[in-house]
């Protein structure tokens, strides 16, 4: 099966090369001419591809099993039409084609490997963030003490003798936090011990040796080595859709050198994607991205390019895209860390599994450079709605000013959690969002640069 996929490649690479000689040559035959036109016509040129598949199995190797298979492919152009003519000095050429056209049918990727354990990279950079205020902290008293007994025949008694001779402050950062508190054991040895304040409780230590300058206790490596795992991870895509129908216009002559591109249509459909990583075959510690449907249109857009060097322009166009059933699931040791558990909860999200049920946007540019774009999302824990209008104003030669009009975000159907966490903010900040019925409404307006929300001083929004 793999010796016929190399001779259907070789098969599209000499056609291809027949065509991409032919027309430069076709269309040189006109230059130098006084006058003269001309037409090429090619209905179809494409390769499929079909029960592709291959196995491998190498012993030794960190990649030491893999499988790749699919069952269809199909990929070219179609309708290609290019017609040229040439008048004296100015030189047209029109170049239609359908395509790139593209569609995959039942393509599955899988491979067994030994890697570097991800969960526990991830774990160990979740804890470093986690002892950055003790591992500063410690540090910060170390040099001070250093400091101290240069000035002093003695170490200090506490840390509150760096504090009451300013070698420290005890109302900057990190000091002023709660979660962590500091003291000196010996004169070679201090200690931070976490409070009830810390995410992962009270009583943690950790130490600093003054002599080897080495840290020791909670969150703080042994060693350098690296986790590895056995991993399967598998790729499946069930279909790729991929269609165009174009237009490509060049203008040539001494004065004048343009392009324009035209794009009747596009369309791009995915469907059944979906990513699985399992670790040591434990199904629990899992992670996996699914993607239902996915899909990118474009409708009549049009782009144009003066040679000669000026800005470049897209004149008109539309364009949508639609996404259904996005989830991604975290491994099961990962969701059960604090931070990652209580932001989940708050939010609406259970059991390590986040969702995105529906995702819309919708664009359109207008001749006269006016814009629109509408965004629907809809989450198992709150539904937003973007509307956006933006107005162009010229302000002479290639100057603009652009604007908000009409534009709304209204953010709804919000879980109990996020509700809370939004009435908190506006209890702590003094900020109050406005609100129709049980949605909050913001309704933008002003210069794109420096835009307003209507009933809400934007410079004074805390966070």
């Amino acid at each position: 099966m793999t010796h016929y996929y190399i001779m259907t490649k070789q098969y599209l690479s000499k056609n291809s090369k027949a065509v991409l000689i032919f027309v430069p040559l076709f269309i040189s035959m006109l230059v130098g001419q006084p006058t003269g036109k001309g037409h090429f016509n090619l209905d179809d040129l494409s390769f499929n591809l079909s029960g592709l598949s291959m196995d491998l199995a190498l012993e030794g190797h960190p990649f030491y099993e893999g499988h790749f298979s699919i069952s269809e492919m199909k990929y070219g152009f179609n309708h290609i039409q290019v017609t040229s003519s040439l008048q004296g000095e100015d030189h047209f050429t029109t170049v239609k084609f359908g395509g790139p056209d593209y569609s995959l049918e039942k393509f599955r990727l899988s491979a067994k490997l030994k890697t570097p354990d991800i969960i526990f990279n991830v774990l160990r950079n979740l804890k470093k963030d986690r002892i950055s205020i003790p591992t500063l902290g410690l540090t910060l008293i170390g040099e001070s003490i250093k400091i101290y007994m240069a000035n002093n025949s003695a170490p200090p008694r506490s840390i509150d003798t760096l504090f009451e001779n300013e070698y420290l402050y005890s109302n900057e950062y990190p000091f002023n936090q709660w979660e962590w508190n500091f003291s000196i054991i010996s004169p070679s040895l201090i200690r931070a011990t976490s409070t009830e304040k810390f995410v992962m409780g009270k009583g943690l230590v950790i130490d600093l040796d003054l002599l080897s300058w080495e840290m020791a206790g909670y969150g703080i490596p042994k060693s350098s080595q690296q986790e590895w795992n056995d991993w399967d991870f598998s790729v499946e895509i069930n279909n790729i859709l991929l269609q165009f129908l174009s237009q490509l216009t060049l203008e040539y002559s001494e004065s004048m050198k343009n392009m324009k591109f035209s794009l009747s249509r596009g369309k791009f459909n995915l469907a059944g994607f979906k990513i699985i990583a399992i670790p040591d075959n434990n199904l629990e510690q899992s992670m996996q991205f699914h993607i239902g449907q996915y899909s990118i249109g474009l409708k009549d857009a049009s782009f144009s390019l003066d040679l000669n060097g000026a800005r470049p322009e897209l004149s008109a166009g539309s364009a949508t895209a639609h996404l259904k059933n996005l989830e991604i699931k975290l491994p099961e040791e990962i969701y059960e860390q604090p931070e990652i558990k209580e932001i989940g909860e708050t939010i609406g999200i259970h059991n390590g599994l986040i969702k995105v049920r529906a995702c819309e946007v919708n664009g359109l540019m207008e001749e006269n450079g006016n814009s629109i774009i509408n965004i629907s999302l809809i989450t198992p824990f709150a539904r937003l709605n973007v509307k956006v209008q933006i107005h162009i104003n010229e302000l002479g030669g290639q100057k603009h000013h652009y604007e908000f009009h009409e534009s709304e975000i209204r953010l709804s159907h919000l879980s109990r959690g996020l509700s809370k966490l939004i009435y908190q903010w506006e209890m702590e900040t003094g900020n109050t969002l406005p609100r129709k019925g049980n949605s909050i409404v913001l309704n933008i307006y002003g210069d794109l640069e420096n835009p307003k929300i209507k009933g809400i001083d934007i410079q004074s929004l805390r966070f």
